[in-house]
């Protein structure tokens, strides 16, 4: 183990021996500045056997995700999970909205398309939506075949009992009053 000095003076008398498991300290015995191989990751002036969450390994030190970031892998901007203001994950980036036609679920920015028969991945909004909210199928807009919106689903035209109120979108007759 390495000796630290707190009067930075060449007299051994003053030295006190570095904490475990630092391999050199400054300043302080617990203010390590390089790491024994039992915890060879030096993050934030402690030493660490793995480097904890919301950072990665990079050589022999522990550097911190961006701050978007509550934890991220390969480089510290590859976001793997989100908190606080940005709590959406999509395409390695937090976001604090989902981008349009995508809805958040359980922290992940997802789209629900319809790969063959057999397979659905989650990936973001039904396909008859543009945009949706809470769920994929839960339409805010509408684009393509289906342009209609009414009672936050997507038709071709609008339903039976319902009238074009505005472009794109359908109000039921029950509330159309001549009067």
């Amino acid at each position: 183990m390495h000796w630290y000095n707190p009067q930075k003076n060449c007299l051994d008398l003053y030295s006190i021996d570095c904490s475990s498991p630092c391999d050199a300290c400054s300043g302080s015995p617990t203010t390590c500045t390089s790491c024994l191989f039992i915890a060879p990751y030096l993050f934030n002036n402690t030493c660490w056997t793995t480097c904890p969450p919301g950072s990665i390994t990079t050589g022999s030190t522990c550097t911190a995700c961006t701050n978007s970031c509550a934890t991220c892998s390969g480089t510290i901007s590859n976001c793997t999970s989100c908190s606080g203001s940005t709590p959406f994950l999509y395409n390695g980036n937090c976001w604090a909205n989902c981008p349009p036609g995508f809805y958040g679920s359980a922290g992940v920015c997802s789209r629900k398309l319809l790969i063959n028969i057999y397979k659905t991945f989650s990936l973001a909004c039904s396909s008859a939506c543009l945009t949706c909210s809470g769920t994929a199928t839960t339409c805010t807009s509408c684009h393509g075949i289906t342009p209609f919106l009414f009672n936050s689903t997507c038709w071709q035209d609008c339903p039976d009992g319902s009238y074009i109120s505005s472009p794109n979108t359908c109000s039921s007759n029950d509330s159309f009053s001549l009067y």
